[in-house]
């Protein structure tokens, strides 16, 4: 039987550790450095200390399964381990390896630093500042011990930061003279104090939604519930899937935008937009019973684990193409497309008409329906622009023969491996500057450029052009 229980001072004993004592069971403390190792020493206790072995060990994971291991040699079989704070991360260790040895493992009651450090306290969540968690939940309140180095400190305060105002008062307490003292101090001056020993506790209290600078996406999650509540916004309430559709692509957008312009400020402001609209179609969804955010995580996991055997699997590639070769195969297997034109028809309608196109053809060009060559792409682009030129003389099917060249002028950018779509925009605001300069060279001349005929537009045109050659 291996015991576990919290190292405290003598006042704060239990009765059954007291008894545990006595019986001369074979004891441990996690430090000998300690101040509680203290009273043990003054009574007469005999123990063992695992000083040496956080010494030896390379990392936590290592350490714990070094001090289990020294516990499950004991020779008696039943010893009593005493611990410094909250010994969740070795408990999992211990509990694991003692029952591979069929040892029974028991964790005793006791007072907790925490108690003792900040009485009157609320602590909802309490663990040792040598495993931190992954998250914070500000909306409880935190004891973190064991913080007894300036680098502990300082990891503690960044990890708190992602989560806390800079300003949140905390309280930070140590044993001195018999008792745990605490002072207060802003989170930012965490790591400032100078007092810090494995008897240091931090607390950290619960702070209310409204008063915390960053968030999360849980937050996001209750910003959205808040607002689609029976007495939130009346607008947000009344939405649909349907009717916030636009103003997703609007976003969506206005995030290729950002990224256009390389501004980092705007894309992160514009990826924000587009976050909530998915938590928004979320919102909805949950609603009508349809699906929830969990779901839509659910699916984009078990996806990205699918399409990556050669990361969550035995699959072997070399080279990105091997990637992308592997990711069409499965995305068939799993879409279960029974020919390339289910995979054409799956290409979403609303896309812009060039970069749907694009798509299209590549699709084909997966079957060998595909021109040899970008030059034998542009002679059809001549034989589309012919079959125009006689439609407008005949005066019909105009449209379909427009809709024909664009669609070969699209065939000739795919296989120079150029993004039609994006040269189109391009192509656009070049036309729209040399129009703007166009009109500063004809206010140059005291006149508008709509004032001017075409010849002298066309000299404009091409001093504007020549300019940027």
């Amino acid at each position: 039987m291996i015991r576990l229980a919290p190292l405290t001072d003598e006042k704060h004993v239990t009765l059954e550790l007291k008894d545990l004592l006595d019986s001369g069971v074979s004891l441990y403390v996690q430090s000998g450095l300690h101040v509680y190792s203290e009273w043990l020493k003054s009574r007469g206790y005999v123990f063992r200390t695992m000083d040496d072995l956080y010494e030896a060990a390379e990392d936590y994971e290592d350490l714990f399964g070094r001090i289990a291991a020294r516990l499950l040699s004991d020779a008696s079989g039943n010893c009593l381990y005493l611990y410094i704070g909250y010994p969740y991360d070795l408990t999992e260790v211990l509990i694991a390896e003692a029952e591979k040895a069929g040892v029974a493992v028991e964790i005793l009651p006791g007072v907790s630093d925490s108690s003792l450090a900040f009485p009157g306290q609320r602590v909802d969540c309490s663990f040792a500042a040598t495993g931190l968690p992954d998250t914070f939940n500000p909306a409880l309140s935190y004891s973190i011990s064991e913080v007894d180095s300036f680098l502990r400190a300082a990891a503690l305060k960044e990890a708190l930061l992602e989560y806390y105002p800079a300003e949140l008062e905390i309280r930070i307490a140590s044993f001195s003279q018999g008792k745990y003292a605490s002072i207060s101090a802003p989170l930012y001056e965490l790591d400032r104090q100078g007092n810090y020993d494995p008897t240091c506790i931090v607390f950290v209290p619960a702070v209310p939604f409204e008063k915390l600078e960053r968030f999360g996406i849980g937050d996001l999650e209750y910003v959205m519930d808040r607002l689609r509540a029976p007495d939130g916004c009346p607008w947000d309430k009344e939405q649909t899937h349907q009717s916030i559709r636009n103003d997703f692509l609007e976003e969506s957008y206005e995030v290729a935008d950002a990224l256009d312009r390389n501004d980092l400020d705007s894309l992160c402001e514009e990826l924000g937009d587009v976050l909530m609209h998915i938590v928004f179609h979320a919102s909805i969804g949950r609603q009508y019973s349809e699906f929830t955010f969990r779901d839509i995580v659910t699916d984009i996991v078990r996806k990205m684990v699918f399409r990556h055997p050669h990361v969550f699997g035995s699959a072997v590639v070399r080279t990105s193409d091997d990637v992308l070769a592997n990711w069409d195969r499965l995305k068939k297997e799993e879409k279960h497309y029974s020919g390339v034109s289910d995979e054409m028809k799956r290409i979403p309608k609303c896309f812009p008409g060039l970069l749907r196109s694009r798509k299209i053809q590549s699709k084909a060009a997966k079957i060998g329906f595909d021109f040899d060559s970008p030059e034998s792409a542009l002679k059809k682009v001549h034989e589309e622009a012919d079959e125009l030129f006689q439609a407008m003389q005949e005066g019909r099917g105009q449209e379909e023969e427009y809709g024909d060249l664009l669609f070969s002028v699209v065939n000739v950018g795919r296989l120079l491996h150029l993004e039609p779509e994006e040269l189109m925009q391009k192509s656009n605001e070049k036309f729209i500057r040399r129009i703007s300069e166009m009109e500063s060279m004809s206010h140059e001349r005291g006149m508008e450029l709509s004032q001017m005929d075409v010849e002298a537009q066309d000299e404009l045109w091409e001093k504007t052009k020549n300019a940027h050659k």
